[in-house]
């Protein structure tokens, strides 16, 4: 038998004041540990690294021929992320990507679907549900931090040697050119000596 108005209001009310306790919670964790990826300097760029969970987003899509506005509800992925937001400070994202197909990957024997970002923001600005199913995947995405920061350091030097190489090899061909002459210093001598001069 289905419960009463009234109840299912009762229940709401009671679950509605447990999840904005715990969506606090959530956000106090989240902001403890931005905090301490800033002390620590991280400042590289992270996409798409976790999956959080999937949902229905609605998006405006314009058509090209007519510029007609079309809403569209389109299933999304929601993974954390690490980077800029827009306020312009480095914090764990949640982006919202869907997939669209791409043509020319059937070309090139890959999987012809692609993730498409529809928008990106802090995790702290999300919704309290999507909150609170990212918190507890945070630890896997500060794991991909950290091994992203170890590639770094074992590329990066590699990297930095073969510009010095580079820059070595530019140096080397420009000194075996032969100088040469300052601006219009050539033209003008060449003019002096064709000169005919008239009586």
């Amino acid at each position: 038998m289905a419960r009463s108005t009234i109840e299912n209001f009762e229940r709401i009310r009671n679950s509605m004041g447990e999840i904005n306790q715990l969506a606090d919670d959530a956000t106090k964790q989240i902001r403890m540990i931005e905090d301490t990826l800033i002390d620590i300097g991280v400042g590289i760029d992270v996409s798409m690294v976790v999956h959080v969970s999937t949902g229905i987003e609605v998006i405006s899509v314009k058509d090209k021929a007519s510029a007609d506005v079309e809403t569209m509800y389109v299933k999304a992925n929601y993974y954390l992320a690490y980077g800029r937001s827009k306020e312009g400070k480095f914090s764990i994202l949640l982006e919202c990507c869907r997939e669209v197909e791409n043509p020319r990957r059937h070309e090139q024997n890959q999987s012809p679907t692609v993730l498409l970002v529809v928008w990106s923001k802090s995790l702290v600005l999300a919704s309290r549900q999507l909150r609170l199913n990212a918190v507890a995947k945070i630890p896997f995405l500060i794991e991909h931090i950290a091994n992203e920061c170890e590639q770094i350091t074992i590329k990066a030097p590699k990297g930095l040697r073969d510009a010095a190489n580079a820059i070595d090899d530019v140096k080397a061909a420009m000194a075996q050119q032969k100088p040469r002459p300052e601006p219009g210093v050539g033209r003008i001598n060449n003019d002096a000596q064709n000169q005919t001069v008239c009586v």
